[in-house]
């Protein structure tokens, strides 16, 4: 859980800290036919069957996912990468045109794989610390409590 610019709490599923910048990842375990333009605010899922319904576009999710971690490590330095990766765990089929920012499970352990061995610089380990503190400090939005500043 961290804040976001207007003062709320957003609800990331996981955060990765590469020699590239810090990933976040949102998660997606769907089953059917996802579909949409990348540009748009909601797609298309489509179940067995032929029911569909429209899901808030997880690009545009993790965009504001992606600006509470950046509001936070820009004062480390503003040049801090916050890279934004969607990954599908269920069985959906993802049309062609969102292909370009939909990762399966394979595709981003095959890209984690790739830059594993790579150092992380200094900046990155520093901006990483204040993420984690803050973070914690913010834990207790998930269960609609905030910490105390006294505690």
């Amino acid at each position: 859980m961290l804040p976001t610019r207007s003062g709320n709490a957003t609800q990331i599923d996981h955060i990765a800290l590469t020699a590239l910048g810090i990933l976040v990842i949102e998660t997606k375990h769907l089953r059917g036919r996802l579909s949409g333009d990348v540009r748009n605010d909601y797609w298309r899922l489509t179940l067995p069957g032929g029911w569909s319904e429209k899901i808030y576009s997880p690009v545009r999710q993790n965009a504001g996912h992606c600006d509470a971690v950046y509001m936070i490590v820009r004062h480390i330095d503003s040049r801090i990468q916050t890279l934004s990766r969607i990954v599908m765990t269920g069985t959906a089929e993802v049309a062609p045109e969102l292909s370009s920012v939909v990762h399966t499970s394979e595709t981003f352990t095959k890209e984690l794989k790739s830059i594993r061995n790579n150092s992380v610089s200094e900046l990155l380990q520093h901006a990483w610390e204040r993420l984690t503190e803050a973070a914690k400090h913010h834990e207790g939005l998930r269960k609609g409590t905030t910490l105390s500043p006294f505690a």
